[in-house]
């Protein structure tokens, strides 16, 4: 007999949230309050902020990456509730 799948969707949906939570806290800490700069003259700030804008780039790329794992991971939720409904109706039988 093959192998019994038990689906617990709120582990699963305990995960994605913590995935998120993460995603968003370094999204947000990614931003750079402009306001903060705003007072320095200094030649290096425009440096600065190219480095800046580069990295929240690759943060946003790096949100983008982490929203398609989320939505990765209530496809294999939806799956395995769907395989696990399948197994109960084969053990009705």
């Amino acid at each position: 007999m093959g192998r019994e799948i038990f689906v617990h969707p709120y582990e699963v949906d305990q995960h994605k949230s913590e995935m998120k939570s993460s995603a968003d806290g370094v999204n947000d800490a990614s931003k750079l309050n402009k306001n903060e700069l705003s007072e320095t003259q200094l030649a290096s700030i425009t440096r600065y902020n190219s480095i800046l804008t580069q990295f929240e780039q690759v943060l946003a790329n790096y949100i983008t990456l982490v929203d398609s794992d989320l939505v990765k991971v209530d496809d294999v939720k939806e799956r395995m509730i769907e395989q696990d409904t399948r197994m109960a109706d084969w053990r009705i039988f």
